[in-house]
């Protein structure tokens, strides 16, 4: 189907202009002939019609999604399959975005802010009554149809139902949602439900109020992002009423069980307009919002910890922060794919003295009081202490040797692995050794050739169960998100490497204590260092799991694809595609010509972000010309020969091709 404006889409429906363009697809206004009236016509990417299951899931929401009516919500009239284009007729509506009015405008007033949280909250309460989750809340999906109108912007809600389609898909390789608005508990362990979409609408009230995103900027690294979401709090914003301040804190909170509902949002933000209705728009200097950091008191141990296990959290007021102490990342299931669902039970996460907390009205109560506190913990302390002295004096003198026995620590221990090469060149040595009780762990990666980067993924556990685990601070560590990569990893950390040379290797420490692990002799302290490096391995060859991150550990070989007939004459099409533990993934080359200003990350990764060790080559024997940079291949004669590929350190698989002479 032809795309040049105007073009007929399904059997009642014209595109006559583009309107805009996001990351899902382009949007045309278009004429509804049935009905005689305009509306918006999205067409998804073109390379996701190729998706079977994508396919499917398009056309079983459409009854669900087309019954969704409520004046909050842009209505989606039909979804549309028409010649291998994916289309949605949606309702048009003019008025720019909240993201284009904070670009053009900057902050709202704090009157305003709240007017458009209250629309949205109401859409939102619509929505989840009828067991549907947005779940990619933004700005950029708000449009204010009465723009000029501060008390009433006549807000409508976009891209209902997109995330849910495009969210499954197998060609997916990146986060189902945007990063800055994703929920604490979506990144750590999938867990969907409407509390998602409040969390995402408190960052977007944060970022209307003072122009600025609270747990980084535009320009950070999702995985920081993502990890400032589970360890972070925003900064309070100054100036701002306190009242509206409590409502953020509720929104923001990272325990989806304390956090308020769509409903609850839209309660308090409609009572807070008449008294804020005069304050001006805040300034703040760009910068001056910077998280804060959080400190773990006390970890659970295993999944399925007891009440008294429950991870419990407080805020530290120094500056700088101290350094953070994470539970490892739980991943339970798959990454979740539905958004039309039930709510199931929420983590039991406990915060106490978080600033964003729900219950601020107990911050004067008396367990608020930091002398009674620590009374009570230093009370439950010495009871303790006292059953424990109790407990081991009635178990007898053979029990008790056998148990001291137990904890002694062995020391002075260390181990070893050969040095493991992955076929982008990658090397990683592993090696551990014990002293003082502390189990120190350390990788070594390298290149074995030519430079390399980007992030590697290792398992560290005991047994099934996470440990605990203190990263020095020269490393770029943040806990594996399946939601980023769609990769299934308990127990998992991903490394951010800068650029490897081969003389350069880069080497990150793990502590965590011995009493953590089962080491009573070398052979134990061997086994514990081999069982992580399969635990890794497992997960990274994984070929049930459709994705492209972890490049350099994941990605087995690459293929030059060509077609097998040109004219002399023309330019050459060549494509580079990666095979992964599932299999070759045409979908995401790795590279095309002609070459494009914006590479692939994974170009990036393996060619340590120096994308002229890329070459083409070919074995034509002067049939074809070859770019002085070696990225674009034109037909010179009639031939028959192959093309090949160097990437860094692969050699890709050449392909044969046929030049035949013009008018043939």
């Amino acid at each position: 189907m032809s795309s040049a404006l105007p073009f007929d889409f399904g059997s009642g429906y014209q595109a006559i202009r583009r309107i805009g363009q996001g990351a899902s697809g382009r949007v045309y206004e278009g004429i509804d002939r049935v009905h005689d009236e305009r509306i918006a016509i999205k067409i998804l990417r073109s390379q996701l019609d190729d998706d079977p299951q994508l396919v499917q899931r398009f056309i079983h929401e459409r009854l669900t999604l087309t019954e969704l009516d409520c004046p909050r919500i842009i209505a989606v009239r039909d979804l549309i399959v028409d010649q291998g284009m994916l289309g949605i007729i949606m309702e048009l509506a003019t008025g720019p975005t909240l993201g284009t009015k904070l670009t053009t405008d900057g902050p709202l007033t704090p009157a305003t802010a709240l007017a458009v949280v209250v629309q949205v909250a109401q859409a939102l309460v619509y929505a989840h009554e009828r067991d549907v989750v947005h779940r990619d809340i933004k700005p950029d999906n708000i449009i204010l149809t009465t723009d000029s109108n501060a008390e009433d912007p006549g807000v409508k809600v976009a891209d209902f139902g997109i995330a849910k389609i495009l969210g499954g898909s197998s060609t997916t390789t990146h986060m189902v949602g945007t990063a800055h608005y994703m929920a604490p508990e979506f990144i750590s362990n999938n867990t969907l439900s409407p509390s998602v979409d409040v969390y995402a609408l408190g960052v977007s009230l944060y970022q209307t109020l003072t122009g600025q995103l609270p747990f980084g900027t535009e320009q950070d690294n999702p995985y920081a992002v993502a990890q400032r979401h589970l360890q972070s709090i925003p900064a309070m914003i100054p100036g701002l009423d306190k009242r509206v301040w409590d409502l953020i804190s509720g929104m923001l909170t990272k325990n989806p069980a304390h956090r308020l509902s769509a409903a609850e949002v839209a309660d308090q933000a409609s009572g807070l307009i008449p008294d804020v209705k005069n304050e001006p728009a805040l300034t703040v200097p760009e910068g001056a919002l910077a998280p804060h950091a959080m400190t773990m008191l006390r970890q659970p141990t295993s999944l399925k910890a007891s009440p008294d296990d429950e991870q419990r959290l407080t805020v530290k007021d120094n500056n700088p922060p101290d350094p953070i102490e994470l539970e490892q990342l739980r991943t339970l299931d798959s990454p979740a794919s539905a958004t039309i669902l039930k709510a199931g039970p929420e983590p039991d996460v406990e915060v106490l003295g978080d600033s964003v907390g729900k219950d601020t009205e107990t911050k004067n109560s008396w367990w608020s009081n930091r002398t009674h506190r620590i009374i009570i913990y230093a009370a439950a302390i010495l009871v303790a202490a006292t059953v424990a002295t109790v407990c081991v004096m009635l178990a007898g003198r053979h029990r008790g040797a056998r148990q001291e026995s137990s904890k002694k620590t062995v020391d002075g221990l260390s181990a070893s692995l050969p040095i493991q090469t992955y076929p982008s060149g990658l090397s990683v040595g592993r090696s551990v050794e014990i002293t003082g009780g502390t189990l120190k762990y350390t990788l070594t990666y390298g290149t074995i050739k030519q430079p390399l980067g980007g992030d590697v993924l290792e398992v560290i556990k005991s047994g099934d169960n996470c440990t605990n685990v203190t990263w020095d601070d020269a490393a770029t560590v943040a806990p594996h998100s399946p939601a980023l990569t769609l990769i299934d990893a308990k127990c998992g950390w991903t490394i951010s490497l800068k650029t490897l040379a081969q003389q350069d290797p880069v080497t990150v420490t793990a502590t965590l204590s011995a009493k953590d692990v089962t080491i009573s002799n070398q052979a134990d302290l061997q086994a514990w260092l081999q069982s992580q490096a399969k635990a890794t391995d497992e997960v990274l060859n994984d070929d049930a799991t459709n994705s492209t991150a972890y490049s350099l550990q994941r990605l087995q070989e690459m293929r030059v694809k060509v077609p097998s007939r040109v004219k002399e004459g023309s330019a050459i099409p060549v494509t580079i595609l990666g095979t992964w533990p599932d299999g070759e993934n045409e979908l995401t080359p790795i590279y095309t010509t002609p070459s494009s200003p914006n590479p692939t990350s994974i170009l990036t990764d393996i060619t340590g972000g120096k994308e002229e060790d890329l070459r083409l080559t070919d074995r034509c024997s002067g049939a074809v010309a070859i770019t002085p940079d070696g990225h674009d291949v034109s037909a010179l004669h009639p031939a028959t020969c192959s093309l090949g590929a160097e990437i860094g350190n692969y050699q890709a698989q050449e392909s044969q091709i046929t030049i035949v002479a013009k008018g043939s």
